[in-house]
């Protein structure tokens, strides 16, 4: 029960939610419509390749500002960061 209270929880708010296959088939079933209702993309392992086509396409649409706003979250994008 907990899966779908955090795919309730945080779907609605989200571009793309990354998740298990089963979950990720139940999110997509048409009785559910996540992608419908919310515009969130459901992912899994089944459609890791689609996953990461997305990832590229937001990175590419990506303008300055957002990029450099990120930059505490990762020590991959900023060396020196500090949490």
């Amino acid at each position: 029960m907990g899966d779908v209270q955090q795919a309730a929880a945080y779907a609605p708010y989200c571009d793309a939610f990354f998740t298990d296959r089963a979950m990720a088939s139940l999110m997509k079933n048409k009785c559910v419509g996540v992608e419908a209702d919310y515009a969130c993309k459901v992912f899994s392992s089944s459609n890791l390749a689609q996953f990461n086509d997305w990832l590229a396409n937001l990175k590419a649409s990506m303008t300055a500002q957002p990029a450099e706003d990120l930059t505490w979250a990762s020590s991959r994008y900023h060396s020196n960061a500090v949490l």
